[in-house]
């Protein structure tokens, strides 16, 4: 996509990881307002104790002047994506993390996108590993590759020695336990040639999401803040009452890895301007545990409509005999809380779920695979 700047209605607040930072800033520090700063705070752009108690307060966000005035701030001085890209950048390497829930890799690709858009011979380079916020295990071989590619672009285009350094994406896949090695390195041109198919699931039956459906278990169990360096933390797999449940087939072969954006394609029928719909991606183990390998908040159009939403980018080695299941949920730890829900939301008919993958294992990207090879069971397809 060449341009994906922030349009539309204000989006869900991540609370855990905001109430997070709060907190930590307010124990390093002090906060305008807070003595010794007079009170209240004089500084509506810097006031940011009022700035949470608006965003606790909830929806609806539309509007509203605080909220606008919030947002004007934040995209006009605390945003990459905003600044004036009149001139073709420096030469940019853009490192970002699979696993980072409070900067997920979003936020590089679309940067990523609109300048190689915009400047399809500027030098930019991303890569992609298990490093960054939690739940990141910030995995010394990942941590190694960057800053190697750091030194080796610093060398070339700042002190002038070397060779030109890799051009394009390369990327690692998130493995547990942490203590193994992950997956990879793939390496593409671009971002979009990191993925040779497409893992695809079509499920016609009609689901319904509760408002309190889920479990507060297993949101403690993925919240970033608790969870921190550890993105392979494990929980029963059995399915929530009060949430859409799919799986997929059980990878056969040698596996697949997801690598991209898993994309779900649903009629939803949304009771309330407000609401909100929270997804996650697990792998489930052939023992019955399950590890959190991607999710989003997505707030839906009011009424009944086929509506379509990207998970963050990720990239997950699914091993032999391993289940990737999608979870429609009214609520995640990681975001919203779902408490605007004033009566159950229906997804209707017409699910799918669309998951970039290269079939292969070993990093080495493949191009030609159909269905039923390299890792693909019967009732899963790529394209």
């Amino acid at each position: 996509m060449a341009d994906s700047s922030y349009t539309g209605r204000p989006g869900i607040q991540k609370q855990s990881l905001v109430t997070g930072l709060y907190v930590s800033g307010n124990l390093a520090g002090k906060y305008c307002g807070v003595a010794p700063y007079p009170s209240p705070c004089t500084d509506p752009e810097a006031d940011l104790t009022a700035w949470k108690a608006r965003l606790d307060a909830g929806e609806p966000y539309d509007g509203d002047p605080a909220m606008t005035s919030i947002l004007n701030e934040i995209k006009t001085h605390h945003s990459a994506y905003y600044i004036d890209h009149s001139e073709a950048p420096a030469p940019l390497l853009i490192s970002n993390g699979f696993t980072d829930d409070l900067f997920p890799a979003d936020e590089a690709i679309r940067f990523y996108n609109r300048t190689r858009s915009q400047y399809p011979n500027a030098p930019v380079s991303m890569l992609f590993g298990d490093f960054g916020h939690p739940r990141a295990a910030g995995k010394a071989a990942d941590q190694t590759a960057v800053d190697g590619a750091g030194n080796a672009w610093l060398d070339y285009y700042v002190k002038g020695t070397g060779s030109v350094p890799f051009q394009g994406v390369t990327a690692f896949a998130m493995t547990c336990p942490s203590s193994d090695p992950s997956g990879g390195p793939y390496q593409a041109g671009t971002w979009a040639g990191l993925a040779n198919g497409e893992v695809r699931l079509d499920d016609a039956s009609a689901k319904t999401i509760a408002p309190n459906g889920g479990s507060t278990t297993l949101d403690a169990t993925w919240n970033p803040v608790s969870a921190g360096q550890n993105p392979c933390t494990s929980a029963s797999a059995d399915d929530q009452s009060g949430v859409a449940t799919y799986r997929l087939p059980a990878a056969g072969g040698s596996g697949y890895t997801l690598m991209g954006s898993p994309t779900v394609l649903a009629t939803i029928a949304s009771p309330t301007a407000n609401s909100e719909l929270a997804a996650r991606l697990l792998d489930v183990a052939p023992g019955g545990t399950e590890t959190l390998v991607d999710r989003q908040l997505f707030r839906p159009t009011v009424g009944t409509a086929k509506q379509v939403f990207q998970l963050h980018p990720s990239g997950h080695l699914f091993a032999p005999g391993h289940v990737a299941k999608l979870e429609l949920l009214p609520k995640d730890a990681g975001g919203g809380t779902g408490r605007l829900w004033p009566r159950r939301e229906r997804t209707g008919r017409h699910h799918g779920l669309r998951a970039p993958a290269d079939p292969a294992r070993d990093g080495r990207p493949r191009r030609g695979r159909r269905t039923g090879e390299d890792g693909l069971s019967e009732g899963a397809s790529v394209r």
